[in-house]
């Protein structure tokens, strides 16, 4: 398989989990590292920030591994959290496959591991508030390593819509076999400082990567390598790690300036300080200045970058209910002086200032904001556990693992300091140093405070136990597949040929079976609670039911649409996104027909379609405020659709007739969910897929051929029928009165009166007090029994056959061919002429007599057209079409397949269907006052083109090809099961 074909196929399961795919174009990132000299520092893309994704500093993960920079033939990754499958398809979108030593304190699954992929558990720091926090790579090479210093985890969330910072060592080319290991030091001592960093591990599996540093050419690196390990330090070995080892490097390498430069910190998370301010005045403040006394009180100005409340109401974040900040409010409770140093955060220059930073950095500034004398990168928090503190009686103590680098412009420009303005220092040619944030710093609002855990409690718990619930849900639905095979194994085969043909005659029913397992995409962690997990799925989509209860103001429906996003990407379930709001003038602009297809997802050329539509559009508050609803299904999942309305704004009472729940759990419902299952006979099936909006002045009608699932309106051809707004009657009509010329009311009351559900007689009332006459549609509905004499015609093909034969312009001849386009077909027995010709083709045609006979020809979906030549047909139509493409007399939208039991046979007994089933007939007379539709060619000024889903003319099977059955997929699964 070639990388290009690999790289497709990252993608796509990327997709399919819900993964952001943070592409850039490969085989280029050499250019773009080269010219990042002398600082190599990169900080991440943010993917909803396009200002972003062509800055020469941006970075995504796969750049790191480009093969523009060698082929990777080992890694080590040590970091805080990892993904294991969101970084194994990080090396198939770089074209990359190697093995992996990974050294983490948190997996967000604990699937099984390819081969090449060994992953080690940080365990023996010294207490449980201790961290293994590093986030540092070592890619090697054939001929050289590379070592990598981040702030990133290795997980989706951290490199999606943070600010993250990384540096990015040159190539280090290995020293000839005669060199010793102390040769290829670095000015800076990296080499010597990283190789005891890793031997702090203590673990066989290092070995091999400290053999590897040793024999690298380190002296290019131009920084100095600042890191923490836990433990308790003595004399010498405290100035290795932590504060003392940046105070070290400072006092001895830095030019240190006056008092005028404020220190600089940045952090995502804050340590516990205490009643006073001892630990950062005598330890942070004292090892970043150039005072070498403790006790000096002309200290620099120290401020503090912490994103606020408001920073974070505004964040990428705050929109999905995640955040890498850690702040405890005890400890905040207790350290209020801090205040008074804190700094919001602001980085509009770069595009990153609704990108909450999990960046750590430290510096000082001058006064006029233009210049820097160093730069410290790091994964380490202002913390006494990240940087280390002196105890009395104990010494110097470091509570977590912590990796970064200083930046000393001694080193990497030859100057004492480094331009942070907006143009380079004149006169020199040293370029800017890339600074996250914005300049001259922003304090706080009056009234604002720091961002602490408990301001967002509720909603970082309910994210967290919803990613967790998701693994729940996919082994429960896992499991309750293996069931179903075990039972089908287990039960005696039914060869019986009445058998056989009754369960052709419903071949929806059975579509169940293949269709109910949903794609739920493995779900990411975002969160450092992320050993957390949940057996409950009921309490978390309760939660969500009631949570948003009403969405009585713009900026409300605006967070629970943002919500609802992040859960269903979390769920893996496609986001259909439109702009709310403007479905009104969308619909408007589809008379006289209504008529739409759904759009497809990997068809860019259906999104901006007129006819196309997602769901949430149906439900687009410009139509109005849903005060109640009513779904008539086949297929339901009750999360999916309820995620819909909150997509939509919109959150109502639903009453749902359904045949079938994907979700196996059965979650709880909230109060405003009423579920009803559709019982019958096992063979037939409830197969319509009918809504009725209420609103608080009328109701509208969708007669859809698309159940109320995900994949039914993802990668489907599906079409539906909306009705226009339909206004209620004065208190003072007849249940008669406000009739359509099409009798659709009578019809309709008709249909629901068959369930015989006390839960549909408020419906029922709600149609008969709303004004029809705006329909110009029939509706051909069937009801499952045994039907006789003139209950007969109204339903199933006689219902069909009723309507054409008074209304429609039936052509002259047969040479207008009736075409029939469904998603199933049915038992027909061995004879065409007895099956499909008596019945189907009677009533779709002007003869009278069932003699007559007609070939029968399949032909292949073809819908380049529209875009939808790959989307298949879940959509049913029927027509009839003019020899020359460019007319039709009628046209049935329906979810009828070609079949008895949905159409209905006429048996010695009586006329019989199975299915419940409904459709709408449109009639040129009734719509366009015309004879025909006119459906291509070129567009009548007064008549739009009527939307055909298929190309015309139509396409015969090629030679050697075969219809679809059913056990065609079977066979493919068997395959692709042998294979795993």
């Amino acid at each position: 398989m070639s990388r290009k074909e690999v790289r497709k196929m990252a993608i796509q399961e990327m997709k399919r989990i819900g993964y952001a795919v943070m592409i850039a174009k490969s085989g280029k990132f050499a250019k773009k590292y080269a010219s990042s000299a002398p600082y190599h520092l990169f900080f991440t893309r943010v993917e909803n920030s396009q200002e972003t994704h062509n800055q020469q500093f941006s970075i995504t993960f796969s750049e790191i591994l480009d093969r523009s920079l060698g082929e990777i033939v080992n890694s080590l990754h040590l970091t805080f959290m990892v993904d294991v499958k969101w970084l194994y398809l990080q090396y198939l979108l770089a074209g990359q496959r190697t093995n992996m030593t990974i050294l983490c304190k948190h997996r967000t699954y604990h699937e099984e591991l390819n081969e090449n992929v060994t992953i080690i558990k940080v365990e023996g720091q010294r207490d449980q508030f201790s961290s293994h926090h590093a986030n540092i790579m070592i890619l090697q090479y054939k001929d050289g390593i590379r070592v990598i210093v981040s702030t990133a985890g290795l997980y989706s969330v951290d490199w999606e819509n943070r600010t993250q910072g990384l540096w990015i060592s040159p190539h280090l080319p290995y020293l000839p076999e005669s060199a010793k290991l102390s040769d290829g030091e670095s000015p800076t001592g990296f080499k010597k400082d990283l190789e005891r960093y890793l031997s702090k591990y203590e673990q066989p599996a290092l070995t091999q990567w400290i053999y590897a540093v040793q024999m690298a050419d380190f002296s290019d690196v131009n920084v100095f390598l600042v890191a923490s390990v836990p433990g308790i330090y003595e004399a010498v070995e405290a100035n290795f790690w932590g504060y003392r080892k940046l105070a070290h490097v400072l006092s001895c390498y830095a030019t240190l300036p006056d008092a005028q430069w404020p220190i600089v910190a940045q952090s995502s998370g804050v340590g516990c300080f205490g009643l006073f301010e001892n630990w950062l005045l005598k330890d942070i403040i004292w090892c970043m200045s150039k005072e070498t006394s403790k006790d000096s009180k002309n200290h620099p100005q120290f401020q503090f970058i912490y994103p606020s409340i408001e920073n974070y109401k505004q964040s990428f974040d705050c929109q999905h209910l995640i955040t890498p900040l850690s702040y405890k409010a005890e400890n905040h409770s207790k350290q209020q002086w801090l205040e008074s140093y804190l700094y919001q955060w602001k980085a509009t220059r770069t595009g990153r200032d609704c990108a909450m930073p999990n960046i750590k950095s430290y510096t000082r500034i001058s006064s006029d904001s233009k210049s820097i004398p160093w730069f410290v990168l790091t994964s380490a928090n202002l913390s006494k556990a990240a940087w280390g503190s002196t105890k009395q009686y104990k010494g110097y103590s470091i509570g977590n693992y912590e990796a970064g680098i200083i930046f000393i412009p001694k080193f990497i420009t030859g100057t004492t300091t480094f331009p942070v303005g907006e143009e380079k220092t004149p006169g020199t040619d040293v370029p800017v140093f890339p600074i996250p944030y914005d300049l001259p710093l922003s304090k706080y609002e009056s009234g604002d405070s720091p961002f602490i855990d408990k301001f967002n409690e509720d909603e970082i718990f309910l994210h967290s136990f919803v990613l967790y619930i998701i693994k729940d849900l996919k082994k429960k639905i896992e499991k309750r597949h293996k069931n179903t095979k075990k039972k089908s194994r287990e039960a005696p085969e039914d060869n019986t040929s009445d058998t056989k043909k009754t369960r052709q005659m419903s071949t929806e029913s059975n579509d169940f079976t293949n269709n109910n397992q949903q794609n739920i995409g493995d779900s990411r962690s975002s969160l450092k609670n992320s050993e957390k997990d949940s057996n409950s799925i009921t309490f978390g989509m309760k939660y969500f039911m009631h949570t948003y209860q009403v969405f009585d103001s713009k900026k409300l429906r605006k967070k629970a649409r943002k919500m609802a996003i992040q859960i269903m990407k979390q769920i893996g379930y496609a986001i259909m996104v439109v702009k709310p709001g403007k479905f009104a003038m969308k619909y408007a602009s589809s008379v006289p027909y209504h008529l739409f297809f759904t759009r497809v997802e990997n068809s860019e050329e259906t999104y901006n379609q007129q006819f196309s539509i997602t769901f949430s559009e149906i439900l687009d508050h410009s139509l109005g405020e849903i005060v109640n609803s009513l779904h008539l299904t086949f297929t339901v999942d009750v999360g999916w659709l309820y995620l819909q309305y909150m997509l939509a704004g919109q959150c109502t009472d639903m009453t749902i007739l359904y045949k079938h729940r994907i979700c196996p759990c059965h979650e709880e419902l909230s109060k405003n969910i009423t579920v009803i299952k559709v019982n019958g006979h096992e063979f037939s099936s409830h197969h319509t897929n009918i809504m009725i909006l209420q609103y608080s002045n009328g109701i509208r009608v969708v007669v859809s051929t698309a159940a109320l699932y995900s994949d039914d309106w993802k990668n489907r051809t599906q079409g539906l029928w909306i009705s226009p707004h339909l206004p209620s009657l004065s208190e003072s009509a007849n249940p008669d009165d406000g009739e359509s010329p099409t009798d659709f009311k009578k019809d309709l009351v008709r249909y629901l009166s068959k369930y015989e559900q006390p839960a549909l007689t408020q419906w029922i009332r709600a149609v008969q007090m709303t004004d029809f006459s705006d329909i110009n549609v029939f509706l051909v509905a069937s009801v499952p029994g045994i039907h006789e004499a003139d209950e007969a015609d109204f339903w199933g093909q006689r219902k069909l056959a009723y309507v054409l034969s008074r209304f429609a312009t039936l052509p002259s001849d047969a040479q207008w061919p009736i075409v029939a386009l469904s998603s199933g077909v049915g038992c027909f027995g061995s004879k065409f002429e007895s099956g499909l010709l008596q019945d189907i083709t009677w009533c779709m045609s002007k003869e009278t007599s069932k003699d007559s006979k007609n070939p029968s020809h399949f032909h292949q979906w073809k819908a380049t057209r529209t875009g939808r030549d790959r989307a298949m047909p879940n959509i049913k139509s029927y027509t009839r079409i003019s020899p020359d493409s460019k007319e039709i007399p009628w046209y049935l939208l329906t979810s009828a397949n070609l079949s008895k039991a949905a159409w209905g046979s006429s048996k010695q007994y009586g006329y019989s269907i199975g299915n419940y089933e409904a459709g709408v007939v449109f009639i040129p007379k009734f719509i366009t006052g015309t004879i025909t539709f006119p459906i291509g060619g070129e567009e009548d000024t007064d008549i739009p083109i009527f939307p055909i889903p298929y190309d015309l003319p139509l396409s015969q099977y090629e030679s050697g090809d075969d219809p679809f059955v059913d056990e065609f997929v079977n066979s493919l699964r068997f395959r692709r099961a042998i294979k795993k």
